[in-house]
């Protein structure tokens, strides 16, 4: 997990994604993504920040003019409304699981779509049920390392290219000896 910094930014510590809708084109016009960098649309609705934005389902609103956001481990978000001094409850996130999440279709842009290798989708709240629990101002970075891959990547490379060596070598020395039995 990577602190941003922004209040809206929401990473998902264990299993489970967020349900958003897409195209009708889709599947079923339903998606899961386990990309928390919301932001708030022009209907004061929270969306997926990729693309035009993906609204979240069950749709989550934060009203216009609030202030010091909140969101708890199990989802509750919290928020001063204008006039107010004491926060109240804006909202719920909700998290999605499958039995076999590695089955899941990969849409692209980090959208995924239920399959039935994957099993069905199996809604729950954060914290319940085994689902993981959220980090506000947190995205889940790349379980990559750069250098790591780097290194790997030149290491392949060079062993790429010493069997394509032998192989020539190879090739030359048969074809010596056929053209030495046709003399």
């Amino acid at each position: 997990m990577q602190n941003t910094g922004n209040t809206l930014d929401v990473g998902i510590q264990g299993p489970g994604f967020f349900r958003v809708k897409v195209l009708s084109t889709l599947g079923d016009g339903t998606a899961y993504t386990r990309n928390g960098q919301f932001f708030v649309n022009n209907q004061n609705q929270l969306v997926v920040g990729m693309g035009d934005g993906y609204e979240l389902d069950p749709p989550l609103t934060i009203p216009t003019g609030v202030t010091n956001i909140q969101i708890s481990q199990d989802g509750i978000i919290t928020g001063t409304k204008p006039g107010t001094t004491t926060p109240s409850q804006l909202g719920q996130f909700k998290l999605t699981q499958f039995v076999n999440p590695q089955g899941l279709q990969l849409l692209g842009g980090n959208l995924y779509q239920e399959t039935e290798a994957s099993g069905p989708a199996i809604d729950s709240t954060p914290g319940d049920q085994g689902s993981g629990t959220l980090l506000q101002s947190y995205l889940e970075a790349s379980n990559v390392d750069p250098v790591n891959e780097l290194v790997t990547l030149i290491q392949t490379q060079r062993a790429f290219e010493l069997n394509s060596q032998t192989i020539q070598t190879a090739n030359q020395a048969l074809q010596t000896i056929t053209n030495l039995g046709r003399q």
